[in-house]
């Protein structure tokens, strides 16, 4: 698994040139062709991504190929280079992939979106699980693995081009290309600095640790709980929120097209309110079970204690996930790519230069300024592409501070069950308690409409009310 890991990570990468920021504007471009019934305009704008994607698949694969044994400089263990090599057709099937759920992203089709998601999890695991297992003695582990993953790829690749054809997607005559690649390349820059960055703080905070006295295990070990377990799990509401951006993309580029900023207006302060209750519910869990959590996902206080401390990193990162879409999905690549590079700039000095002062908490530090920036400057042009302000701030503050009794409330629960009930039990009481707490506040104080919340999200129907109520 760890040599899969590494494989992985370099896959990424290349993905980022094949594929890169062209899924988003796909799914914008599409959207915008939805609102115009112009399904011609689709059809040539797929094929011409298609395209696209396949070129830059078979130069990148083309190339690795030829390097064969030489790729070995790159992998900090010579048993990737096998590995990796039955791995890398998957640069042109992912590519693939990535831009045909893209069609059904932008013309909204979430399910066949995300339903083909969960059957590529499915398909990896099965077929991980076959070809390990030993009933083809010539195959390892590692190998099995790497075939496991292209196999799944390719099922999954096929199955969409069948429900592509299926949904009536047609491949045209290619047109569009500058303006797919004028869109796409900002947004690919992006991507591509974002591991880039991914890769030098895992290679700087470890080594100024050192600087300061620690040993390299030690170092390194700080950075693992940082980076490999704390992380992750203040990550959690990124997921949620995540789920919002898909289904912001499309809708915002309809909006845009229609010319109704009214709705845009609307979606973009309702996204938001979401996003600022979402993570202030997890700022609730979070602040007191830190040091929980850490010993039950990972057998690790400090992990926990780093969860804790770290924990109002959520904040800024979760309105910059929804920000950041909006604006990619008004066509301002170009606005958030600069954005992302001054966001950079403020990183930078403090993974160099405050490990010396504060250590590993440079991280979290250096991360909470860049993502805070970046939230303000993005935030900022919306308001201006808009013309008018976003009346968001008194329920992100008003849910801020339903979180702080909430909190309180976990933290004396906390401290009496853990002398009486396993961690396991003291996070579903104590957490449920702080959650149940939040989520009436919220709902009392009308922040939040928790019922048509939740209705408008998922496209539930709402109830309607009877003749008598209408008429109160």
């Amino acid at each position: 698994m760890g040599l899969y890991q590494i494989c992985i990570s370099v896959l990424i990468l290349l993905l980022s040139l094949t594929a890169g920021g062209l899924p988003n504007v796909l799914s914008r471009k599409i959207a915008e062709a939805e609102v115009k019934g112009n399904y011609k305009r689709q059809n040539s704008l797929m094929a011409q991504s298609l395209l696209i994607g396949l070129t830059a698949s078979a130069i990148v694969i083309i190339v690795l190929y030829s390097l064969g044994d030489k790729l070995s400089i790159i992998f900090a263990d010579d048993r990737c280079v096998d590995m990796f090599l039955i791995m890398l057709p998957a640069v042109l099937t992912s590519t693939l992939y990535a831009l045909i759920r893209s069609w059904f992203w932008g013309r909204k089709k979430f399910l066949a979106f995300s339903f083909t998601e969960f059957l590529d999890s499915i398909f990896k695991i099965a077929f991980s699980a076959f070809f390990i297992s030993g009933i083809i003695s010539s195959i390892s582990g590692a190998i099995g693995i790497s075939i496991a993953f292209i196999l799944a790829d390719v099922l999954c690749v096929l199955i969409l081009f069948i429900l592509y054809f299926a949904n009536g997607g047609r491949l045209a005559k290619p047109t569009g290309f500058l303006e797919l690649e004028k869109s796409a390349i900002p947004i690919t820059t992006t991507h591509i600095a974002g591991s880039a960055v991914n890769s030098l703080t895992a290679i700087v905070i470890p080594a100024q640790l050192v600087l300061i006295g620690m040993t390299t295990p030690q170092a390194t070990a700080e950075y693992g709980r940082l980076a490999g377990m704390a992380l992750p799990l203040l990550m959690a509401p990124s997921s949620l929120i995540g789920s919002l951006a898909v289904v912001l993309t499309p809708e915002i580029a309809s909006y845009a097209t229609q010319g109704d900023n009214k709705a845009l207006l609307n979606k973009l302060e309702s996204s938001l309110a979401f996003c600022v209750f979402i993570t202030s519910m997890f700022l609730a869990v979070y602040a007191p079970l830190g040091k929980n959590l850490g010993v039950l996902f990972f057998g690790d206080e400090m992990a926990g204690v780093y969860v804790s401390q770290c924990c109002l990193l959520i904040l800024p990162i979760g309105i910059n996930q929804v920000a950041s879409t909006v604006v990619n999905s008004l066509g301002m690549e170009n606005k958030c790519l600069l954005h992302f590079l001054i966001g950079i700039a403020i990183l930078l000095p403090c993974i160099f230069f405050l490990p010396r002062v504060i250590g590993i908490y440079a991280m979290p530090v250096g991360s909470m300024l860049s993502n805070s920036v970046l939230t303000i400057l993005n935030m900022r042009s919306l308001r201006k592409k808009l013309g008018q302000p976003i009346h968001t701030w008194k329920k992100s503050l008003l849910l801020l501070l339903f979180a702080l009794p909430s909190a309180a409330l976990t933290y004396f629960l906390q401290g009496i069950l853990t002398h009486f009930l396993p961690t396991v039990l003291v996070i579903i009481l104590a957490g449920g308690a702080g959650v149940g707490i939040f989520v009436t506040l919220s709902s009392v104080f009308k922040v939040v409409q928790i019922g048509s919340f939740i209705a408008n999200k998922f496209h539930l129907p709402l109830k309607k009310k009877s003749a008598v109520a209408n008429k109160a």
